[in-house]
């Protein structure tokens, strides 16, 4: 058999019809014309290759935009026209100026540099601002919200504190002679070497804050909230009358100290000791072992 006779079996038509023999091969280029299926967008180059008396029919496809006459070396292009799309995830958005926490930051300074023009900022929000070693002497800082700010070694004689909000506040070595921080909130402040004689700290919150080594004699801490906090510090002549101070500790610094109506579940200092302070006032106090004292009554 002739090569163009084998070749005939490996031929077929692009419409699919199986050929047999060269002839029928040959056909394709004299006889049939075909059709192809081409998807929108798609250009098919199609060339006719004798090889060996067979028809080898060779299809290059190029995909193109739709009805447009894009010669095969040439890449499309943008129109010109294009709609710009605006805020694309994928587009760097502007930045602000002034973001919000600049902002709070900004008003907060200038906040804090009206009080020591001033030194007055009743209800003011200084949270976290920086006064230490502030002259605020006479200040009135009442009901102004002062939490996690920084008065270490601040002079605040005499300051009007009264509900002001100092939770978490640094005010080691203040000096708050005569202050008043009635109702304030003091929770897990440091007051550790304070100056607090003679200062007014009725129905405060000194949960958890740290008084260690501080000066409170003659100090009003009537009715406070004192649990777990650290009281070891100058507690002469203090009045602590109708207080909680379950769990906080104590020294021995008490002489004159008015615990009536206390609970003072301490640590640091046994019930004989407490028993033994000159001048002390135990009378209702409740003392470790649920004893309630009538020492002082």
């Amino acid at each position: 058999m002739s090569q163009q006779g084998r070749g005939s079996r490996d031929n077929f038509n692009v419409g699919g019809d199986y050929t047999e023999g060269g002839k029928a091969g040959r056909d394709i280029n004299h006889k049939k014309s075909f059709k192809l299926s081409i998807p929108l967008g798609i250009v098919a180059l199609a060339g006719a290759v004798t090889i060996g008396g067979a028809t080898t029919i060779a299809i290059k496809n190029i995909l193109y935009p739709p009805n447009k006459n894009v010669s095969p070396s040439e890449s499309p292009t943008v129109p010109s026209n294009t709609p710009k799309v605006e805020n694309s995830p994928f587009s760097s958005s502007p930045t602000p100026s002034n973001s919000p926490t600049d902002s709070t930051e900004q008003n907060k300074e200038a906040t804090k540099d009206k009080l020591l023009t001033t030194k007055q900022c009743s209800g003011c929000d200084l949270s976290g601002v920086n006064l230490e070693k502030a002259d605020l002497k006479g200040a009135d800082l009442s009901g102004a919200n002062l939490s996690k700010a920084i008065l270490n070694q601040a002079s605040l004689a005499d300051a009007k504190l009264a509900g002001a909000n100092l939770e978490k506040a640094g005010l080691g070595g203040a000096e708050l002679i005569n202050a008043d921080l009635s109702n304030a909130n003091l929770r897990g402040a440091d007051l550790h070497a304070a100056n607090l004689a003679y200062a007014n700290l009725s129905g405060s919150d000194l949960r958890e804050a740290s008084l260690y080594a501080g000066n409170l004699s003659n100090a009003n801490l009537q009715k406070v909230d004192a649990r777990s906090a650290s009281l070891a510090a100058n507690l002469e002549n203090a009045n602590f009358n109708g207080a909680d101070l379950s769990n906080a500790s104590l020294g021995t610094d008490l002489k004159g100290a008015n615990f009536s109506n206390t609970d003072l579940r301490v640590r640091g200092i046994t019930v004989d000791q407490l028993q033994k302070i000159e001048g002390i006032n135990l009378c209702g106090a409740k003392l470790l072992g649920n004893v309630t004292s009538k020492q002082g009554c």
